[in-house]
């Protein structure tokens, strides 16, 4: 997950409307993967194994990298750590670092947690945050959700609530009437090829550099590694990008 910069603009109600056709498609439970792209899937790392994902962000004039690992310490609870937004300049051609006035903050480093709340049949409720140290004095974000997950035959759907400080988020409103307190997120991943080839889409609310809709697929080269890729839509042109996204997943 990562902070972006400003590109054109879609419609909001436009994709609420694409996502809420994906989350129409009917549909075996798909392979463990801790995020769509931005989302949580809410799916818990094994005891004693470990997850790990690398996200690279690619924008008309920057690269950002966003790393992740997971250890699972069973019982449906997993820690790990987060370094987000190394990001790299092409015109400036050097890393570029957010300042406290220029909010979100980033890069940061830190820790991110989930644990699962309730499983009955294909549904389940979990939650989990990030905590995170900006390598400014004294600066820290976090980031907190809560989602709902419920598995198809073919299809898996997310739906949750997410809160964050302005470090993390900036100070745009976290939802589109305003409100600044929390927001929502959706994720969905229907099955193309049984184990093999999926569509994802996530979205999250409001008008932060966090709130995008992204559109891609994941594609399992192995048991354990999984190559990611879809394309960002920003909510807002004055926060966000439209730009490719790329991840490579081990599990």
């Amino acid at each position: 997950m990562v902070q972006t910069q400003p590109t054109k603009l879609p419609v909001l109600k436009n994709k609420l409307y694409v996502v809420l056709f994906l989350l129409g498609l009917s549909g075996v439970k798909s392979f463990a993967q801790q995020n769509f792209f931005n989302v949580p899937s809410s799916d818990i790392t094994e005891k004693k194994k470990i997850f790990f994902q690398q996200q690279f962000n690619l924008f008309a004039n920057s690269i950002a990298s966003n790393t992740t690992l997971c250890y699972g310490l069973g019982n449906e609870f997993e820690i790990g750590l987060n370094v987000l937004g190394v990001t790299y300049g092409f015109d400036k051609r050097k890393f570029i670092c957010n300042s406290k006035n220029e909010q979100p903050i980033y890069p940061s480093i830190g820790l991110n947690l989930q644990k699962q709340l309730f499983e009955l049949n294909n549904y389940s409720l979990a939650m989990g945050g990030q905590l995170l140290h900006t390598f400014k004095p004294g600066e820290w974000e976090y980031y907190l959700f809560i989602n709902n997950k419920y598995e198809l035959k073919k299809t898996k759907l997310i739906a949750g609530f997410y809160a964050g400080n302005n470090n993390y988020f900036g100070t745009e409103p976290r939802f589109s009437n305003g409100m600044k307190t929390f927001g929502v997120q959706v994720g969905i991943e229907y099955e193309i090829i049984h184990e093999k080839l999926f569509l994802q889409a996530d979205f999250i609310s409001g008008r932060t550099p966090m709130s995008n809709l992204i559109l891609g697929g994941a594609y399992k080269l192995s048991n354990h590694w999984i190559i990611s890729s879809g394309f960002q839509i920003p909510n807002s042109k004055k926060t966000s990008s439209s730009g490719l996204i790329v991840e490579l997943t081990f599990v």
